[in-house]
């Protein structure tokens, strides 16, 4: 949908006319128009009016009310020489979709020849809006990707997102991130981006991420370093930035980073690749992100046991919420390799003061199977927890460990 102002609700439109009504007859000013004046008055306007700002005022009347003998006069007048007024009525001929057959034709050779480019995107729309071949209002928005204006390029963008390639809507709308036009939007540009990224899956988007990885403002490089996790499969010749990145001084940056190591890890023999800037992330001086690197093993196909160590030393990480994850990465390793865990594992279960914690570790033990059967005592002890969730755990890692027949 192109990027305007929320309309007024039904209420605030009514309790607008009735302070309206009110001040006017105060005034002594009589009752105000009815649709059908205020329509009569704008279709004499956008006819005869000598001033663009009441054509165009006109036009967008029209089209709030939708008066079916407003088709033509506003057809006329998206051939007006004032291109306010040609913006107004494009934008007003969206609302007459039963109309859809006499507009779409002229409002197509229109928009052929539009040199503005407001108006021609406001023409793009509405052709897009009455479902008229793409033919006729792609050009539009392709022609309006380097307008001058903010709101032209951006609204000529995501007209053409789901419908271009990816790497020709991208450059427009990422140039709007983190800026302060970027921000006044009410979709912000960075989920109308991941939305690209996702469904077109363009692999020329990524020496342009890369690029915004390395050059982008703060919050282009967060962007740019989570839409490579997006891209299936997520590139190889993304790590070695990413992993450059793990020094960024912004943490969603970093954050982003990791996320985008976790969905490498989860490809085919991804693990080992990304396993060096997990373990740095491990290290890393905020919570959330040794959070997420700590979770990442999890899901890894064939997690390396070298990062069984360091994911045991983050089992007494001073947040909890990290020992959880950590507790919850260690789940990804199987007996026997994951003999050296149990210990630490059974400790944390036992002694540690957070539920999540505890549960987590109780699970990690139970998919170790017989080789945590050494703690099988101080999970049955857990049977007695105040949690109900660590007794559940607890009673479900017992089966695990020691199956009963």
């Amino acid at each position: 949908m192109i990027a305007r102002a929320a309309p007024p609700t039904r209420a605030l439109v009514t309790f607008l006319g009735a302070v309206l009504a009110a001040g006017c007859a105060a005034l002594g000013m009589g009752e105000p128009e009815t649709p059908r004046q205020r329509a009569d008055r704008a279709l004499a306007e956008i006819r005869d009016s000598r001033d663009p700002g009441v054509r165009a005022e006109a036009a967008k009347t029209l089209g709030d009310l939708a008066v079916p003998e407003a088709v033509d006069p506003l057809l006329r007048a998206v051939r007006d020489p004032d291109p306010h007024v040609r913006a107004s009525a494009a934008d007003a001929l969206e609302h007459f979709e039963g109309e859809a057959a006499a507009i779409v034709p002229a409002l197509s050779l229109a928009v052929a020849t539009e040199p503005d480019g407001p108006a021609r995107v406001e023409m793009g729309w509405t052709l897009k809006k009455l479902k008229a071949d793409p033919k006729t209002w792609a050009p539009a928005f392709r022609a309006s990707l380097a307008d001058p204006d903010l709101l032209t390029r951006h609204n000529a963008a995501v007209g053409l997102a789901g419908y271009a390639p990816g790497v020709e809507v991208f450059p427009p709308l990422f140039d709007e991130v983190g800026t302060e036009f970027g921000q006044s939007l009410s979709e912000r540009p960075q989920s109308i981006l991941r939305k690209v990224v996702e469904q077109s899956n363009d692999r020329r988007l990524i020496p342009m991420l890369l690029e915004g990885l390395k050059t982008g403002n703060a919050e282009q490089r967060a962007l740019a370093a989570q839409s490579l996790g997006l891209l299936k499969p997520v590139p190889r010749e993304a790590i070695a930035p990413l992993a450059g990145v793990l020094r960024d001084p912004e943490i969603p940056v970093r954050t982003n980073a990791v996320y985008t190591f976790t969905r490498f890890g989860q490809q085919p023999s991804g693990g080992l690749l990304v396993t060096p800037a997990l373990l740095v992330a491990l290290k890393d001086p905020d919570a959330g992100v040794r959070k997420v690197a700590a979770a990442a093993f999890r899901s890894m196909e064939g997690p390396p046991r070298g990062a069984i160590a360091p994911l045991v030393e983050a089992l007494r990480d001073p947040s909890a919420e990290v020992r959880a994850e950590a507790a919850f990465g260690l789940m990804g390793f199987y007996s026997p390799s994951a003999r050296e865990a149990v210990p630490a594992l059974s400790a944390a279960f036992a002694q540690d003061p957070d539920r999540q914690v505890r549960i987590n570790a109780a699970r990690a033990l139970g998919l170790m199977g017989p080789v945590a059967r050494d703690v099988v005592p101080a999970l049955r002890a857990g049977l007695r927890d105040p949690d109900t969730g660590v007794r559940d755990a607890a009673a479900e890692a017992l089966q695990l460990i020691e199956p009963r027949r």
